[in-house]
């Protein structure tokens, strides 16, 4: 009983977020605005990777859909915005390209190569904050999961599977999960 209602509160206090990002702006955000960057880095040396982080923002699509938009997003690394930002104390998501138009490589090309133990260094203000990663795998491209707040400090990095591209769409994401270690 209690594992389903901490379930549901999860899945509330993620919608209340999207919905406070939402409307906090007073209204959709346009392309050009669609990321910020924020002067924060990350780097994971087992694959060699340096990376600026920049905040993305959600935006209505012309499609209807109304997402963060990582459409500006190449070489950066995403901060989802209205979740948790460094040092809050929850669940703070950072997602990333793993390939761009014509399946060339991006940002988390190699995302999937990260294994448990490895660290993972964010530089944020100039003050160095360390994780080690304590889980990886894959969820399905709907789910919602790892988004979901946490009561520890936790990073979470996602991208989509290139293992699962089929007919212009990726199935599933893959997923890095970390706790800071300093």
């Amino acid at each position: 009983m209690n594992y389903k209602l901490g379930k549901i509160r999860n899945i509330i206090t993620v919608i209340i977020a999207t919905f406070i990002t939402l409307f906090a702006t007073s209204a959709f955000i346009t392309p050009a605005e669609a990321y910020v960057p924020t002067g924060a880095t990350l780097s994971i040396p087992s694959i060699e990777l340096t990376a600026p982080i920049v905040t993305i923002s959600i935006r209505a699509f012309p499609n209807g859909a109304v997402t963060w938009d990582t459409t500006q997003i190449t070489s950066e690394v995403g901060f989802l915005d209205g979740l948790s930002w460094f040092g809050q104390g929850g669940n703070t998501v950072l997602g990333g390209h793993s390939e761009l138009a014509g399946r060339v490589p991006a940002v988390f090309y190699e995302l999937d190569q990260v294994v448990v133990g490895d660290e993972i260094i964010v530089t944020n203000d100039g003050v160095e904050i360390r994780y080690q990663v304590t889980d990886t795998f894959t969820v399905n491209q709907t789910d919602l999961s790892i988004l979901y707040p946490t009561s520890g400090e936790q990073l979470t990095l996602f991208t989509c599977d290139i293992e699962s591209y089929n007919n212009g769409n990726y199935n599933r994401r893959d997923v890095v999960i970390a706790t800071r270690i300093n």
